[in-house]
C-alpha cells in the first residue's frame, strides 16, 4: 500500500481481517520521504478468509482514512 501525505509526516497503516487486526511485520508507523510517499508491503497468509477488509491510515495528527479491499481464494 503507497499513501501520500506532507514529507517528513508519520502515520501507520493497520489491516483488518476477518479475525481482527493483522500482526505482519511491515505494518505500523512510517514517515513519508521527500515526496510525501510511504509504502508498506507484506503478504496476505494463505489461510485469511476470502472477503472484503479494512486498510486504516492514521496520521500522527490523529487523520485517518479508512480503505475497503478484497481477499479472494485460491484457485486450484
Amino acid at each position: 500500500m503507497k499513501v501520500k501525505v506532507e514529507p517528513g509526516t508519520s502515520a501507520q497503516l493497520s489491516v483488518y481481517y476477518k479475525s481482527g487486526q493483522s500482526t505482519a511485520k511491515y505494518l505500523g508507523w512510517e514517515t513519508a520521504d521527500e515526496n510525501g510517499y510511504i509504502e508498506w508491503e507484506w503478504n496476505v497468509g494463505f489461510n485469511t478468509t476470502p472477503g472484503t477488509w479494512l486498510f486504516v491510515v492514521e496520521t500522527a495528527d490523529g487523520q485517518r482514512m479508512e480503505v475497503p479491499f478484497t481477499v479472494v481464494a485460491r484457485s486450484g
